[in-house]
């Protein structure tokens, strides 16, 4: 069918044989029938609202509104065959059965037991009474069904012939009946005013699980993101992220309320940072007590996060202000390129290059004194405030590091020496120092761009360095006197 809408129409449905539906939004009235005009039946919609959007979907028509979302949707031939009056379908005849069951009638166990007669109506009627379910948004028509599929594999696992009998396994139906059930049961959370999410079944699978999950998280539903991939038994990582992202939720929480109205309130703005701290780990762990959106059974699962987790948690600490329970969410993170690149976004830079050293990770410690040195300005005195601080604080890989670059780039003919002698003279290798400033005059020999200069102006600087040099073999003392002396 085309579905359209106009201004101060509403919206029209058209089906492939003429057959027409429209529906009212605002103050008009809106016609239901098959050929329209007066004949049909009227509804007036008490809601004043104009502005109407239509979102084509893979089973329905999304109908956005500024206060609603409305799903129209064919009803699933598996629904209709089940719920058609005189139904003679397999499902129909294990709903009514099922119907029969919970009123008390005695013809309730007669009537299931005409279905088993025939091989394979049984299974049909069950896998029936579950795709019905999965298409119906109502919950109480869903345990209604759902009550069905289960009355019907009562009977599927007394008969003799059943796989699930001579394999010691559960049947196919069994099997899809739990995940419908599981499905249905997210679907319901999510169809809460609360969360506002409008979805199908068929659109579930389509998005798959983690993709809900995902679409949770971005919504700012990081809670019941959690709990949902907590119930699905989802990948370790999915659940480490989804935990991940409720803990920092609580962190920003804790630091965003201002007034208490409540108990819960004003025992989040009590807490000190240790015992916010100690709250996210719980919640990060999966040992958090509370009531989630769906209920978790079994013992918490207490294995060590993903690497990364503890990571963004601090960052996240660290956006709302909270320092300290940053500092103390850091401490615990294993993975050294999280941490090393988490410390450098809160500016602890020497603690970031202390991990890079002992992971023995020379891009990391690499990547620390350029983070630090962006942190200063491009002059003089900002290399120079970089070089001192790299020396006195970082640790001696670093150190190193540092030394062996300037050499390599002083070697390569640039004439900026001026930092690696800098860093010679700040770790007091006064012989170093010496020997490098002696280059230099071998190097102005040298036919280099660097060094296209006069003779009169090349001489002066081999004076210039000599001297230099004669200085700094004279701070060496007694380990540079032949030097000195030559």
């Amino acid at each position: 069918s085309v579905v359209l809408h106009w201004k101060n129409l509403g919206v029209l449905m058209v089906g492939p044989y003429g057959d027409w539906l429209r529906f009212s939004y605002g103050n008009d009235s809106a016609v239901i029938g098959h050929g329209g005009g007066e004949d049909g039946l009227k509804r007036k919609n008490p809601s004043n609202e104009t502005e109407v959007y239509l979102v084509p979907e893979i089973d329905c028509c999304r109908i956005v509104t500024p206060t609603s979302v409305e799903i129209l949707q064919r009803v699933p031939p598996g629904t209709a065959d089940l719920l058609r009056i005189g139904s003679i379908e397999p499902g129909a005849l294990l709903l009514d059965a099922s119907d029969a069951f919970d009123s008390g009638s005695p013809n309730a166990d007669e009537a299931a037991r005409s279905i088993t007669q025939q091989e394979g109506l049984l299974e049909e009627a069950i896998q029936g009474c579950i795709t019905a379910a999965a298409g119906e948004f109502d919950v109480k028509v869903q345990k209604r069904m759902l009550r069905a599929a289960s009355y019907g594999l009562h009977f599927s696992c007394k008969d003799e012939n059943s796989p699930c009998r001579n394999t010691g396994r559960p049947s196919a139906e069994a099997v899809t009946f739990v995940k419908t059930a599981r499905k249905l049961r997210v679907l319901n959370a999510i169809h809460r005013p609360s969360i506002g999410w409008a979805m199908t079944a068929s659109q579930f699978d389509s998005v798959s699980p983690k993709g809900v999950v995902a679409r949770l998280m971005a919504s700012g539903k990081p809670s019941l993101a959690s709990s949902v991939s907590e119930y699905l038994k989802l990948g370790r990582k999915v659940r480490d992220y989804a935990r991940a992202m409720k803990a920092a939720a609580f962190v920003g929480s804790c630091s965003t309320l201002s007034c208490a109205n409540d108990t819960m309130s004003r025992r989040l703005i009590s807490m000190t940072d240790s015992q916010i701290a100690e709250e996210a780990i719980k919640i990060i762990k999966g040992a958090e007590i509370g009531k989630g959106d769906i209920p978790r059974k079994g013992e918490p699962n207490l294995t060590p996060p993903s690497p990364g987790i503890y990571a963004s948690v601090a960052l996240a600490a660290h956006r709302a202000g909270r320092k300290g329970v940053a500092d103390l969410l850091i401490m615990l993170e294993d993975g050294p390129a999280d941490k090393v690149h988490a410390l450098l976004t809160i500016g602890s830079y020497v603690d970031a290059a202390a991990v890079a050293a002992r992971a023995r990770d020379p891009d990391l410690i690499y990547v620390c004194i350029d983070a630090f040195e962006q942190a200063f300005s491009k002059d003089e005195e900002g290399k120079g405030l970089h070089i001192a601080g790299v020396i006195n604080k970082f640790p001696i890989e670093a150190v190193n590091m540092l030394t062996a670059y300037h050499a390599l780039t002083a070697g390569l003919g640039s004439r900026d020496f001026k930092p690696l002698i800098n860093i010679l003279l700040r770790r007091q290798k006064y012989l170093e120092a010496g020997l490098q400033m002696s280059k230099r005059v071998a190097a102005l020999n040298r036919t280099s761009p660097h060094y296209s200069t006069t003779s009169n102006d090349r001489e002066k600087l081999k004076i210039e360095y000599l001297t230099e040099a004669s200085r700094l073999f004279e701070l060496g003392g007694k380990e540079c006197v032949f030097q000195k002396s030559c």
